[in-house]
């Protein structure tokens, strides 16, 4: 396991949203401190304030993504198509393991509580953190 994953289990188990965990480890990268990322992500855990939507573990990973990928310049549409690539394969990559990506499907249908998800916040951090050891080494 990498290191990010292993702060983001670690973060889960000391009360953080499952969203929260995935995005503070990875803070530094997109520009954040610590606080500033627990404040950003709190509302994303559960599903989207506990409503079951998008997994809040993959919308961090998603804004990790997206990050890392974008060129941040607005009609460009080649590069968009990288980030919507990069990101749908993400979202694959945990959809065939856990059958969906919405907490509802990820949770079977059972509500979102404290500390049921910290094998799905592992797998978000880990699949991160491969995309990136993947685009290290392409252009290393």
């Amino acid at each position: 396991m990498g290191d990010k994953a292993k702060e983001a289990v670690r973060l889960y188990a000391k009360g953080c949203t499952c969203a929260q965990s995935v995005l503070v480890p990875f803070a530094d990268e997109l520009g954040l401190d610590e606080d500033a990322a627990l404040k950003l992500a709190e509302g994303y855990g559960g599903g989207f304030a506990a409503t079951q939507e998008m997994c809040g573990a993959m919308v961090s990973a998603t804004a990790i993504v997206s990050h890392r990928y974008s060129t941040g310049v607005p009609g460009d549409l080649e590069g968009r198509a990288v980030v919507f690539g990069k990101v749908r394969a993400a979202l694959g990559e945990f959809e065939q393991k856990y059958h969906g990506v919405t907490c509802f499907d990820v949770l079977k249908g059972e509500r979102p509580v404290p500390f049921r998800c910290a094998e799905k916040v592992k797998d978000a951090a880990l699949i991160v953190e491969k995309m990136q050891k993947e685009s290290d080494a392409a252009t290393a």
